[in-house]
This record gives structure tokens, C-alpha cells and sequence, in this order.
């Protein structure tokens, strides 16, 4: 009997030291890391470094000199010891200054940990014209969808407009990739804001309501990312961001519907499963789109890319094909800075780059060799059968991005299509999308995420640097988006299709 309680004793012991051990462990990960300047000034030039040795896009929108009196004013913010997401905010600063969508940061270790279990603003958003206006109600506050937000604990709504363009970037100079991004899953604005402004439990929200036109100061409480999509579901019966990437792949790649006197072809991506799908995949997509125009006689043919990310350029330049009768060569180069060695500079990862891409040397780089891998460096001829003849109206927005921005470009250039919306935030003609390269802190939680290759798109050179401009500058108000109304959609089947 003794025996017994002596091995339970010490059994207990150990689970006690486990619980404490865990519990310390888990405190230590909810703790927001702290960083002294020298940890962040080192890693800050390394990041700053590997930018300017490696990024393909480097200068595109700003020179040299003006980027190192820029970094100059970001090092004196590091004087002296900052938490890790005041850190994180002023690298998010040094990347935002290159204007190139496809480069981001990330945190990671405990810094990500801590920023993973803060709470949420209790909202959707919609941001236009230096206003934001609140889409959808998570909160228990009595006030309606549509209302515009004045301030949050104090800060006007466009000087959150201000910090939020100086933290993020898209493509180009445009702010339309930008205003989308935070009313979407990529950037949201339930997210950034207490990020850039600081995570609290309750938000002191001024508002002016949508029906009643009163402006009220209100607390709304945060919310965990739990509560947000449990509450959203409950209210409005779906959820308007996808939670992860099983939840994007579950949508269809493309639709295609057909009406009285029109017909949609609505692409979410370009691709279908993956990027290593067969190459044949999404050319069938088309082929049985275009022979159901063909059957049924469609003469006019909306094309809506809003919202769609990206993908393969290859499945970009095969829908061209259909609505086009001139050849023509979707990708004029891709090129990179060095081949494989030159990168070791920045980066132990072993690359694969020279064989993988055939890498061979053109001037001061190197230019992506393999065509028969990458085909969009091929020339494109149009469809032999099933070629659409009629009118063309395409869709886009601040959401069409990199090779939805290049189909854009493409249909631009090569079709007679009309285009309705917002300007792509994807470049029309080039693009900096292609093998990313990962460069961790060395002393912070901090990573930068850059792209090697850049791609010369074959559009009028003059076109290349920015988003595809709508012909009909269509933007939804909050008013159209309250009231369920596809006011693009609509504009285009009653003023140019029907004629009403």
C-alpha cells in the first residue's frame, strides 16, 4: 500500500511539472516579443539587401536614391526597443515603398502566435473615395449596413485610409488593387486595422447610420476569428471570405451560363486544381465553353474577371485565342537577375533555377529558356474551331490580379472587347509573379517573401506599368452593395446589351 502511494505521488509530480512546463510554454507564446535596435536594424538592412539584389521589380516606381532616403527615415524608427508587431508594421513600411504586389511579409514563431490570437473588428468594409462603410454588422451594436465609419478610438477614416496605403502595396501606383484588398479576404480591413493601430478588446467606433443618418459613437467589442464567421453565417447565411485554401479550391475554376440574348463566362482563377496540373486542363474548360456559344448562336459575351487572383498565364492567353484573329506571343521574355549562384548570396535554399527554367545568359541576366514548360513564351494562334465573333464585354476590378490582370492586358491588345468596372490592380503587361524567394530575420520573427522572375507582357510598351482602365468607369456605391445590386453587371446587359 505504501508502494503505491509513493508511485502516485511521483506520477503525480511529473504531471504536475508537465502542467507547469505547459502552461509556461503557452504563456511564453501568447507574450508579444520584444526587439532591442540592433536585432532590428540588422535585419532590416538584410531585408533591404536581398531587395535590392534579388527583386526583379526593384525600381519600377521609385529610384535608387529616393528608396535609400526612405529606408534612412524607416532606420530611425528603430532607435529604440519596439514590440514585434511595431517592427513587423515598418517592415510592412519598406516593402509597401516597391509598389509590387507579389512581395509580402509575414511573421512567424511566437511573433505570429501573438498576432494569431488577437481579436477582430466585428465588421465587413467597404472602402471608396477616402470613406469606408461598414457591409456587414457582426457586432451586437444596433446600427445598419451601409453606415459610414467616421472614426475608430479617435482616428478620422482617412487618415486609416492614409496608414493603410503607406503599410500595404499592389501593383503599380494605382489604389484600386488596394480598396479592394480591403474589403476582401487578401489584406481585410477587420484584420489590418488592429494591427497597424492596435489590438484592444473594445473599439470606440464613430458612425454615421445608414438609415437614420445620426452619428453615434459607439464600443463594439472585438471578436475572435471563430465568433466573426459563426456570427456571419448566422446572420447573413454564408461567409464572404474563404477560410483557407480548401475553401477557394471548392469553387468552380469557371462558369459559363447562357441567356436570351447574352452569354457569361465567369472565371474565378486560372487554373483549375493546381499549378501542376496537365496542361490540356483548362484549354478543355474552353473548348466546351466556346462550342455551347457556338451551338447556341451566342453574338454577345460577357467575360467577368473581378475577383479573380491569378493563376497560369498560359490559360490567360488560351482565351484570347477564341475571341482573336491575330497571332501573337503572350510573354515577349522572363528574366531574372543571376541564375542559381548569384542567389546564394541571399539564400542557402538550393534553388533549382538554371535547370528547372533553362536559365541562359542575356546581357547583365538571365532569360527562361524552356518554352516547351512555359508556353506563354510561345506564339498563340487563333482557334481553329468554335472562334467568337460577337461583342465582347469584360468585367474588372481592383481583385483582377497578375495573370487575370494579363488577361485583361491581352483581350486589350488583341480583341475589340469593352471593358466595364475598375481598374485591374494586376499590371496589364508585366508581371513579378513567378518563383517567390523566402528571406528570414536573422535576429526577428520577421519574413520577407519576394519574386525572382519578371514577365514583358506583348501589349504596347506604354500600357505595361499599370492596371487595364475601364472604358466605363462603373464603381458600386454602398447604397448598390446594401440593395444587392451587380451595378457593372447590370450596366452592361441593360445600357450596352439590351440598350434600355
Amino acid at each position: 500500500m505504501t508502494t503505491f502511494i509513493l508511485k502516485s505521488s511521483v506520477l503525480m509530480k511529473k504531471q504536475l511539472l508537465f502542467v507547469f512546463l505547459l502552461l509556461n510554454t503557452l504563456a511564453a507564446s501568447s507574450q508579444e516579443p520584444v526587439y532591442q535596435p540592433s536585432q532590428m536594424q540588422a535585419d532590416l538592412k538584410k531585408f533591404k539587401n536581398a531587395l535590392e539584389y534579388a527583386h526583379p521589380g526593384m525600381y519600377a516606381h521609385t529610384t535608387p536614391e529616393a528608396f535609400q532616403r526612405f529606408f534612412d527615415q524607416l532606420l530611425l524608427k528603430t532607435n529604440r526597443s519596439l514590440t514585434g508587431v511595431q517592427f513587423n508594421n515598418i517592415v510592412m513600411e519598406l516593402v509597401a515603398a516597391i509598389h509590387d504586389g507579389h512581395t509580402r511579409v509575414f511573421a512567424n514563431g511566437r511573433l505570429r502566435s501573438y498576432i494569431n490570437q488577437q481579436k477582430l473588428l466585428p465588421f465587413h468594409v467597404l472602402m471608396r473615395d477616402q470613406r469606408i462603410f461598414i457591409t456587414r454588422n457582426l457586432s451586437s451594436a444596433d446600427f445598419a449596413d451601409g453606415s459610414e465609419i467616421i472614426a475608430i478610438n479617435g482616428n478620422r477614416s482617412d487618415k486609416i485610409i492614409m496608414e493603410l496605403m503607406q503599410h500595404f502595396g499592389g501593383d503599380g501606383l494605382s489604389n484600386s488593387a488596394l480598396e479592394y484588398r480591403f474589403g476582401s479576404s487578401y489584406n481585410s480591413f477587420y484584420r489590418v486595422f488592429p494591427l497597424l493601430f492596435g489590438f484592444d478588446s473594445l473599439y470606440n467606433v464613430t458612425i454615421r447610420d445608414y438609415k437614420t443618418k445620426q452619428v453615434q459613437q459607439m464600443p463594439l467589442m472585438a471578436v475572435t476569428a471563430g465568433e466573426f464567421r459563426a456570427r456571419e453565417l448566422a446572420g447573413y447565411g454564408n461567409n464572404l471570405h474563404a477560410d483557407g485554401i480548401e475553401e477557394i479550391m471548392a469553387q468552380p475554376a469557371l462558369t459559363f451560363s447562357i441567356r436570351p440574348e447574352y452569354g457569361i463566362l465567369k472565371i474565378n482563377r486560372f487554373f483549375k486544381d493546381g499549378f501542376e496540373e496537365p496542361a490540356n486542363t483548362f484549354p478543355d474548360l474552353y473548348k466546351d465553353v466556346f462550342r455551347q456559344i457556338n451551338d447556341n448562336k451566342v453574338e454577345q459575351l460577357v467575360i467577368d474577371l473581378r475577383g479573380n487572383g491569378g493563376g497560369i498565364g498560359a490559360n490567360a492567353a488560351s482565351l484570347v485565342t477564341y475571341l482573336t484573329s491575330s497571332s501573337f506571343v503572350p510573354t515577349l521574355e522572363l528574366s531574372l537577375r543571376g541564375n542559381g549562384a548569384y542567389y546564394k548570396q541571399i539564400t542557402e535554399d538550393s534553388l533549382g533555377l538554371d535547370s528547372y527554367f533553362a536559365l541562359k545568359r542575356q546581357g547583365d541576366y538571365y532569360i527562361v529558356t524552356d518554352s516547351a514548360q512555359f508556353t506563354e513564351l510561345k506564339k498563340y494562334i487563333p482557334a481553329n474551331q468554335n472562334r467568337f465573333n460577337g461583342k465582347i464585354y469584360v468585367l474588372i476590378d481592383g481583385g483582377t490580379l497578375s495573370a487575370a490582370g494579363a488577361a485583361a492586358g491581352m483581350l486589350r491588345a488583341y480583341t475589340n472587347s469593352v471593358f466595364i468596372g475598375t481598374e485591374t490592380g494586376g499590371y496589364a503587361g508585366m508581371s513579378n509573379g513567378i518563383r517567390q524567394l523566402s528571406i528570414r530575420g536573422d535576429s526577428t520573427e520577421i519574413t520577407i517573401n519576394l519574386p525572382l522572375i519578371h514577365g514583358e507582357f506583348g501589349i504596347p510598351l506604354a500600357e505595361r506599368k499599370r492596371g487595364v482602365v475601364p472604358d466605363y468607369q462603373i464603381t458600386p456605391s454602398i447604397h448598390d452593395l446594401i440593395k444587392g445590386k451587380d451595378t457593372a453587371m447590370d450596366f452592361v446587359i441593360n445600357r450596352l446589351i439590351k440598350k434600355l
